[in-house]
């Protein structure tokens, strides 16, 4: 869950508004933009092409009227479970985060994020799901993680860093 970031660019993503292209940029051709910046300069521009004798266009536009799109797409994130599954978490005090882990499991399926699972217990941290967006397998995994065991959470830490490398 949480506030999406915004990814701007010129090939994908939402329409945000119309921009000059600069340099080489290329990008998807703003047609209405480009419009409504010639639109003003018509009386005059066909006065000239009139004086010129070549007056067969109805729309003169010029190099200086082109505009592009700006285009948004929002990022997802990457949701990472770290469950303490040792055996100081009681059956019921593991209830209650499998319950809080499987809300927020919910909430990163709607965003469509990704997610991953790490669960220490005992002498060693695994990674139960690598990052994925399959909140059913994530379900399951985390439904059926086993307790007991001591808590190496300096285990489950160091396989945090290895998923974030």
């Amino acid at each position: 869950g949480g506030k999406r970031s915004r990814i701007f660019n010129l090939e994908r993503g939402r329409f945000v508004k119309p921009i000059f292209p600069k340099g080489d940029r290329i990008g998807k051709l703003a047609v209405g933009a480009t419009l409504r910046a010639a639109a003003p300069h018509q009386r005059l521009r066909r006065a000239r092409a009139i004086r010129a004798q070549r007056e067969e266009k109805l729309i003169f536009i010029m190099k200086d009227d082109f505009r592009i799109k700006r285009m948004a797409k929002k990022t997802g994130s990457l949701v990472i479970f770290l469950v303490d599954a040792s055996g100081s978490m009681a059956l019921n005090r593991m209830d209650a985060a499998k319950g809080a882990s499987l809300s927020l499991l919910q909430e990163s399926y709607k965003c469509r994020d990704k997610i991953c699972l790490i669960e220490f217990h005992g002498e060693r941290a695994e990674v139960i799901v690598p990052p994925t967006k399959s909140s059913a397998l994530t379900r399951a995994r985390l439904e059926a993680m086993p307790c007991g065991g001591g808590s190496p959470l300096a285990h489950g830490e160091q396989s945090l860093c290895f998923v974030f490398k």
